[in-house]
């Protein structure tokens, strides 16, 4: 598949500079949270520069999602609150939520999508005991970064797919290479290595359909995939398809996801998503 259409591809994802771009804020705590040299001060000075975002980030520092353990009247005791990697995933999401809101409305469904399989992947880290439970929220937020791009740069072509996702009720992939030839995944992922995003980031956006081929973390990509198939199967986004059986799915072996779990973690990430939406203005 990517062998037939490289050279679109190439061009659709360097076209990939005219979406609107996330603030900076987002971009340098996406890349520097990581580094355990990061300082609060460093933070605070990136977040204060955004009004907006800081009300945000102290409002969801006093939420009752943290069960209100501490008050946060400051944006220094706020950062304290949710910690550095916290803080990282919550400003992504929030970042991204603006730059959706001065699209058309039809992405609201991708953004809810996105913002879904993020709760999913950290609530299945948790279950999981994959040890960063921030990095999967990360990269299940990002795995459809490839949507967004294609949304945008073959507006008509893209309708036709989402046309026969809404339509047809049919994964957005097989959507795509029908219409398209190729898929968000290689779109994303090659945009995600141009954006110079971690490697870990690209693996999942690239690899998320496709768990197995993942060889950096093949688990955290098996995490995300899975998250991406609940929030499908729980109608969350464009594609709606109540009648899989996710056990069946390539991820849940890998995982080693059981059926009895499967009505417990989506009621959990119905829960979590429910009050993300709310944390976020989206409701």
């Amino acid at each position: 598949m990517m062998g037939s259409f490289p050279c679109r591809i190439e061009l659709i994802a360097a076209e990939a500079e005219d979406i609107p771009t996330l603030p900076e804020v987002a971009w340098k705590l996406l890349k520097t949270v990581s580094d355990h040299g990061t300082q609060l001060q460093d933070l605070e000075r990136l977040i204060r520069r955004d009004q907006p975002l800081t009300a945000k980030v102290l409002r969801i520092a006093n939420s009752s999602w943290l069960g209100g353990r501490q008050s946060a009247s400051t944006l220094r005791q706020a950062i304290t609150v949710l910690g550095a990697r916290r803080l990282r995933s919550l400003v992504l999401a929030a970042s991204i939520d603006g730059v959706v809101r001065s699209r058309a409305m039809k992405n609201r469904y991708m953004w809810e999508h996105a913002l879904a399989v993020g709760v999913a992947s950290e609530l299945l880290a948790d279950q999981t005991r994959y040890p960063d439970r921030q990095e999967a929220f990360v990269c299940g937020l990002l795995h459809d970064l490839g949507k967004a791009v294609l949304e945008r740069s073959l507006t008509s072509e893209y309708q036709a797919v989402l046309d026969r996702v809404y339509n047809e009720r049919i994964w957005a992939v097989d959507a795509e290479r029908s219409v398209l030839g190729f898929d968000h995944a290689a779109v994303g992922g090659l945009v995600a290595q141009k954006w110079n995003l971690p490697a870990v980031v690209q693996e999942v956006v690239r690899e998320h359909h496709n768990p197995a081929s993942a060889t950096l973390d093949p688990y955290l990509c098996a995490i995300v995939s899975f998250a991406d198939g609940l929030c499908v199967k729980e109608g969350i986004g464009p594609s709606q398809r109540p009648d899989i059986d996710l056990s069946s799915l390539t991820a849940a072996s890998i995982l080693g996801m059981k059926a009895d779990s499967l009505e417990r973690m989506s009621q959990a990430v119905a829960a979590r998503f429910r009050e993300d939406k709310r944390l976020f203005g989206m409701n």
